[in-house]
């Protein structure tokens, strides 16, 4: 009876630390994707700081706020 006893404590005990193992590993995961979402964030942010640009030069090339209008003209549209 003490042995089992002894035995189940020990299993348990190893369970135990194969679930903390585990849950480290996932946060490791969750982190390094933190990462990865923050390298996407800047990447992001670069491509509206290209759009402003695009935007100025629109702006300086049809003396225009840009906008819908300006993409009509363009186009020759009716509208603008």
């Amino acid at each position: 009876m003490k042995r089992e006893k002894e035995w189940f404590e020990v299993g348990e005990r190893e369970k135990n630390e194969r679930v903390k193992d585990r849950r480290k590993e996932r946060s490791r995961g969750a982190e390094r994707e933190r990462g990865d979402a923050a390298v996407d964030r800047s990447a992001q942010r670069g491509g509206a700081e290209q759009q402003q640009r695009a935007r100025r030069w629109l702006v300086a090339w049809t003396g225009s706020g840009g906008g819908r209008s300006a993409a009509r003209r363009e186009r020759g549209g009716a509208a603008g």
